[in-house]
């Protein structure tokens, strides 16, 4: 478990953030293009971390930072004490997808700087995150019923939402 939110952007700096940079590099994207692919990456595993946390209690994992429960005043993540404080468990969650979204939006600012053949499925799955992060907002319990996850024609029409509008 991470206890601070320092921790666990070592953590994440360390596993998303150079998935981002590394991208970058297989895309040839200019160098300023680097905080941006960084953001990215953060971005999606946070919301992976959010969405995955029955999967992470199972396994005795867990990433959303102590000081964030804490704040919220939870003992832990686990379904049953989730459900016994529930409207502390539902504003937890809610923050937490705020944050998300600012940390997309930030990273959103880099697409300017992707070869136009790569913009497509990385606005696209970036879009798809964010739908992600959006069912979680609206039932945050929805995390211990089922893995939420978009449908392949949800993405298939979102991928062509995007080339529309990019004229790509």
């Amino acid at each position: 478990a991470y206890t601070s939110a320092t921790d666990l952007a070592e953590y994440m700096h360390g596993s998303a953030e150079v998935v981002g940079l590394m991208m970058n590099r297989l895309f040839n994207a200019p160098k300023q293009a680097d905080p941006f692919a960084m953001q990215l990456g953060k971005s999606m595993q946070y919301i992976n971390f959010l969405r995955d946390i029955t999967e992470d209690n199972s396994l005795g994992r867990q990433y959303i930072p102590q000081v964030v429960l804490d704040q919220y005043r939870l003992p832990s993540l686990q379904e049953q004490e989730s459900s016994h404080y529930k409207k502390s468990f539902e504003c937890m969650m809610r923050g937490e997808v705020e944050r998300y979204l600012q940390w997309c939006e930030q990273a959103e600012r880099g697409f300017q700087f992707l070869p136009k053949r790569y913009r497509i499925p990385v606005q696209t799955a970036h879009e798809m995150y964010k739908w992600t992060a959006k069912q979680i907002a609206k039932d945050p319990f929805v995390v211990y019923t089922k893995k939420v996850k978009p449908s392949k024609v949800r993405i298939i029409l979102k991928a062509i939402s995007i080339r529309t509008q990019n004229k790509i």
